[in-house]
């Protein structure tokens, strides 16, 4: 009988001790994860910022674009209508090839009226 006594006292003894382990390990588990969560949120952020200063600056560099060509569409002659410039881009097929071959490019008008609203004709 003292022999089961004295290995229920070791059990307990190895129990509590694997509690305490696994304790400690869910806590430096949790710690890492933490740490990782917020470096991830970070750079999510910053690729964000970076994603966002890159369209507004592409935004810009549009408007301008816009901006001349609906000028030199003023500049052009009266028969544009009063206040409304044309700007004509040539865009790529559909099957978006950065070179198309010869005569695949087609011709889209985007017209500009006097509130700077933008209607595109195909």
């Amino acid at each position: 009988m003292t022999l089961q006594l004295r290995l229920d006292e070791a059990q307990e003894a190895e129990c509590q001790a694997l509690r305490l382990q696994l304790q400690q390990e869910m806590e430096l588990l949790n710690a890492y994860q933490s740490k990782i969560k917020m470096q991830t949120e970070a750079q999510h952020e910053r690729e964000l910022q970076k994603l966002e200063q890159r369209v507004s600056l592409r935004r810009a560099h549009l408007e301008q674009k816009v901006g001349l060509g609906w000028a030199a569409g003023r500049a052009a002659g009266p028969g544009l209508g009063r206040g409304a410039g044309v700007l004509t881009v040539l865009l790529p097929d559909r099957r978006g090839a950065r070179r198309p071959p010869e005569g695949t490019q087609r011709a889209d008008k985007v017209s500009v009226g006097k509130a700077g609203a933008r209607a595109r004709d195909v």
